[in-house]
């Protein structure tokens, strides 16, 4: 169950509903977990928590406001140079 602790943080939810017939998917939402679990860097969004319950899996992020995707397509002449270091290093 997730942990009291996100009661005074914001966060985002992941959700999965767990398909028994998709192994493929199954390995690779299992292999995106064990990645972020690993991948500790200011550029990576932070895995706080993954739980399962009733059949799905759920995972916890810190809460960013827009992902590399939104900012590519708000930006759709290119990034800044300056900016653009900031999510590559």
């Amino acid at each position: 169950m997730l942990s009291n602790l996100y009661l005074y943080f914001l966060v985002a939810i992941k959700k999965f509903k767990e398909s028994e017939e998709d192994e493929i998917a199954k390995k690779t939402i299992m292999r995106e977990v064990k990645m972020l679990r690993l991948l500790k860097y200011k550029n990576i969004v932070e895995l706080k928590e993954a739980f399962k319950r009733k059949g799905r899996l759920y995972l916890v992020f810190e809460y960013i406001e827009k992902n590399l995707l939104e900012v590519l397509e708000d930006n759709s002449v290119g990034i800044d140079p300056k900016r653009l270091r900031l999510f590559i290093y």
